[in-house]
């Protein structure tokens, strides 16, 4: 079980004029795997996509991936500093180009991290 722990202090805080006015947002995105797709073929472009992923990772360009519990039901989600990125990512993704991954969702993300995590 995954629980949050927050240790700042939010007392006295009131929200900004608008929430909406954030500069900087990270882009999520949303993978959906095609309804006929199997695990076999996913495995088999795999390589491929893995060292697209471990090309992004190298130049810093990627901030997380990964797939949900059920990958074929559930699909995957990767986190990136901007849209640029993320665009980039799709268009040249083997899961992408081959097949694999049939829905592609991209959507800006005006939240934060927070490191105080206790498993």
């Amino acid at each position: 079980m995954l629980r949050f722990c927050f240790e700042q202090d939010w007392s006295g805080l009131s929200a900004p004029d608008s929430i909406f006015e954030r500069k900087t947002m990270i882009t999520i995105l949303l993978y959906t795997i095609g309804e006929n797709v199997t695990r076999e073929q996913i495995m088999s472009v795999f390589p491929r996509h893995k060292a697209w992923v471990d090309q992004f990772v190298d130049e810093q360009k990627i901030m997380g991936i990964g797939t949900f519990a059920d990958p074929l039901k559930d699909g995957a989600m990767g986190l990136f500093p901007n849209m640029e990125l993320a665009e980039e990512f799709v268009a040249r993704d083997p899961f992408v180009k081959e097949g694999i991954v049939t829905k592609v969702k991209l959507k800006e993300w005006a939240g934060q991290f927070f490191t105080s995590i206790v498993r």
